[in-house]
């Protein structure tokens, strides 16, 4: 749009610019439709989609074969649940991570353990789980030769049962017999 305006002297001229609220400044329309460009859903792109979950392929024994993207899917699903119940699921198996946490209370110590060295741990935990020491805060013969009890049930010691009394076996067995020995 231009506009002439005239005063005494002067003629000026006043081109408008359109802003792009209006109108665009070339006429040239594309042919694109933003919905496409812009990645947004569409009734023929759905109705694609809907076309294909219908349309599984089917193997030889007649079950429908499912994507990669949906056995993960389905994976991270049976997981989550396994989780949730407490169990360890098969993917923490296959990538080789630690089974899902177990309440305390259930886990028990390995049969391999006789009752009487139960009793012991039990009674060590209880002492473990208001120090660090089993005579207090800094180490002694009680620990040395408690050690040297259980030394042959290292592999044995189960974690989840007794945490205090694991954690001090770990502690102790760090320090070499000399040391352990001038306590």
């Amino acid at each position: 749009m231009v506009d002439k305006l005239e005063t005494a002297n002067n003629k000026m001229t006043l081109n408008f610019i359109p802003d792009g609220k209006q109108s665009n400044m070339s006429k040239i329309t594309s042919k694109l439709d933003q919905k496409e460009v812009s990645g947004g859903k569409t009734a023929n792109s759905q109705a694609d989609k809907e076309k294909k979950k219908a349309e599984k392929p089917v193997g030889e024994d007649g079950e429908v074969k499912l994507s990669k993207k949906e056995l993960n899917k389905l994976k991270k699903k049976e997981g989550k649940a396994a989780a949730k119940s407490g169990e360890a699921g098969p993917k923490d198996a296959a990538k080789g991570k630690p089974a899902a946490p177990q309440k305390v209370a259930a886990a028990a110590a390995p049969s391999s353990i006789s009752a009487e060295h139960v009793k012991r741990l039990d009674a060590c935990e209880a002492v473990l789980a208001k120090s660090q020491f089993m005579s207090g805060n800094s180490p002694s013969n009680v620990d040395r030769e408690t050690f040297e009890e259980f030394k042959v049930l290292a592999f044995q010691i189960s974690p989840a049962s007794h945490p205090h009394f694991f954690s001090w076996f770990s502690l102790v067995m760090k320090f070499n017999e000399a040391v352990r020995n001038s306590w």
